[in-house]
């Protein structure tokens, strides 16, 4: 995908969705199925990391 997003000169935003249990409410409010183990600073973290590494 991002190979694809370079090639037509995508210059737009991106969006990873993250979900945790950590966040009050976030379970109920987006039908998480079962409690997320993740932190939501951690996701929102590694997110980052991910399209910096992918996207430059």
């Amino acid at each position: 995908m991002f190979k694809a997003l370079k090639e037509i000169n995508f210059e737009g935003n991106l969006v990873l969705e993250n979900f945790s249990s950590s966040v009050p409410g976030m379970q109920q409010m987006v039908s998480l199925w079962q409690k997320s183990p993740h932190n939501a600073e951690e996701l929102a973290l590694g997110s980052l990391k991910f399209m910096k590494n992918h996207c430059n």
